[in-house]
């Protein structure tokens, strides 16, 4: 100022910074003046900031999907730092399967998350587990976050949360593909792969080559429906085939047609294809016919017997068989057989029209590898000397990755250490590398005394 311009107001401009709280700043500005007759001058502008942010929640991400039978995470932290006391944000509106658990490190299911003036924008992580049901519905939970405490005492969210369905609509046959015998007869099973919205009925059409089907034995004809509802959805129901004997020699092939209708079941269609063994031509028929699970540390049975009977006796050697899986054609005798024996006297009890069982065993590992071998069944004897057959064994595996802690609980005084182990729970198939997180200002972890830090 000047003696010229004394009584011009001049501005000054005053800006008010984004804090991040919702708190209203009282702020007082000094001006001290000098010179002329000013020298002592001095005066207060009391300066009021009003707050531009409201209480709010943020959850990362926005919406949320996971799949059925599993995990998934989305983190909460407050928009702005609470007044005061400590803000609490609890989780509502689980159900259909879906929970949550704010507190991994606690027993059972946590829903409530704590902020203070201190922690107020760290995120805090939520997992939301979906369990595995029978159902193809996807379902979709609408989580409330509703918070307390401070100013954010009106303050909630929501979050959707999708769940993606592991099961979807289908048949399920067995044994598949079926084979049956000319001029004789075979049974196959059907049901349904998940439970359905409503009642379904399942169709079988496509017959030909002299097959014919009866999905009820108790009713005069063949019949050819099946009737499943929400409650009988997982019961295999029989259906019995029948092969005309055809006067050839040849070996048909017929893919019956089974069409679905009802429920969500509406756009199901699925074939079984049928091979008929003509009855003049020598063969093995091994059921089930293309493949057998077998779990690890179990056993499993499948049975073997001749298409016609043969000019004199017929011997099949089992073969294939190794990673853990074993046979053994009789358990009668001590060690594992692996031959089976057919006889053209109808008064034996191995005639080659009976069935005779073969055990499959799997050796338990420590590996989570599913095995899989091919058995083979050779023939000789008779006029049986060039026919073979395959089986497909697989091992269902029951071990699964994981890691194993000693112990399971560390417990040690404030002050001082204490050690605890880990080892793998399985055979990696490769070199595994474990991390380990969660250490605080209170806890530090060393993984390796060998080299200097932690």
């Amino acid at each position: 100022f000047n003696p010229s311009n004394w009584e011009m107001t001049q501005t000054v401009m005053v800006r008010g910074l984004d804090d991040g709280n919702t708190t209203i700043e009282t702020v007082t500005l000094s001006h001290s003046a000098s010179g002329g007759d000013y020298g002592s001058v001095s005066k207060e502008l009391v300066v009021m900031v009003t707050d531009d942010d409201d209480p709010g929640l943020v959850l990362l991400p926005a919406e949320v999907t996971v799949e059925e039978d599993s995990s998934a995470i989305y983190k909460v932290k407050l928009a702005t730092e609470p007044r005061g006391e400590p803000v609490t944000v609890t989780v509502s509106g689980t159900g259909s399967g879906v929970s949550v658990d704010t507190d991994a490190g606690m027993d059972g299911e946590q829903k409530t998350l704590s902020f203070t003036i201190a922690d107020w924008e760290t995120e805090q992580p939520v997992t939301v587990r979906a369990s595995a049901d029978a159902n193809a519905v996807a379902e979709t939970v609408t989580l409330s976050h509703s918070a307390s405490g401070a100013d954010y005492g009106s303050v909630s969210k929501e979050l959707v949360v999708t769940v993606e369905e592991a099961d979807t609509p289908g048949l399920v046959f067995s044994p598949t593909p079926l084979r049956v015998v000319e001029n004789s007869g075979a049974t196959y099973t059907v049901k349904l792969a998940s439970q359905p919205t409503d009642g379904v009925t399942v169709t079988v059409s496509s017959m030909g080559s002299d097959v014919s089907v009866d999905t009820d034995s108790g009713t005069d004809g063949e019949q050819t429906i099946l009737s499943f509802t929400t409650s009988n959805w997982d019961r295999s129901q029989p259906v019995s085939v029948s092969a005309a004997d055809d006067g050839n020699t040849i070996f048909e092939t017929v893919s019956l047609s089974h069409s679905a209708s009802g429920g969500d079941y509406g756009s199901v269609s699925q074939t079984l294809e049928v091979r008929v063994m003509d009855d003049d031509v020598p063969g093995l028929v091994v059921t089930p016919p293309a493949e057998l699970w077998v779990t690890e540390a179990d056993s499993a049975t499948y049975t073997v017997k001749l298409v016609k009977e043969p000019t004199t006796a017929v011997t099949v050697t089992v073969s294939g068989m190794g990673s853990g899986v074993s046979v053994d054609t009789d358990s009668d005798m001590g060690g594992d057989q692996s031959i089976l024996s057919f006889s053209t006297d109808p008064s034996t009890t191995n005639y080659w029209e009976k069935e005779q069982p073969v055990t499959v065993s799997a050796a338990a590992d420590t590996n989570t590898r599913a095995e899989t071998v091919t058995l083979t069944h050779s023939a000789s004897g008779g006029d049986y000397e060039s026919v073979t057959q395959e089986l497909v064994v697989r091992v269902r595996e029951i071990d699964s990755p994981d890691l194993v802690f000693m112990p399971t609980t560390l417990e040690m005084d404030e002050g001082g250490s204490a050690s605890y182990g880990v080892k793998l729970a399985t055979e990696p198939t490769e070199d595994v590398t474990v991390t380990v997180r969660g250490e605080g200002s209170r806890v530090t972890v060393d993984t390796s005394h060998q080299q200097a830090g932690d």
